[in-house]
């Protein structure tokens, strides 16, 4: 990934932020809860610090990132199990067939805006 895509990201964010601080009449957030899934693509740090540039001057600025993690989680589709993926193995850890989909791991959503 590049720092281009955490950007675009962090820019949504901020709109999000400022479009609710808006409607809620905030002046000032301090936290900002992120659910990232662990296969969204996201690099946290980069995302921080794209963050922190383009909220400069505005109700955001010195606003902290908090990230939740998402596990990835898959459903077997042979027998049904959820289970979560670890390391990459992509098969049913009951039945070992490789006919899954994702169920969760590739999220990200602004859970929680905190202000003063």
């Amino acid at each position: 990934m590049s720092v281009m895509h955490e950007m675009s990201i962090a820019l949504n964010i901020l709109e999000i932020v400022k479009e609710e601080s808006i409607e809620q009449r905030v002046e000032r957030v301090t936290e900002i809860r992120l659910a990232i899934g662990e296969i969204s693509g996201v690099a946290r740090q980069s995302l921080e610090f794209c963050f922190s540039i383009a909220s400069k001057g505005t109700v955001a600025d010195g606003a902290e990132l908090v990230f939740e993690n998402i596990p990835f989680r898959a459903e077997c589709l042979a027998c049904g199990s959820i289970f979560r993926v670890r390391d990459y193995k992509i098969s049913c850890p009951d039945c070992g067939s490789k006919e899954i989909r994702t169920v969760s791991g590739t999220e990200l959503f602004i859970r929680d805006i905190e202000v003063e």
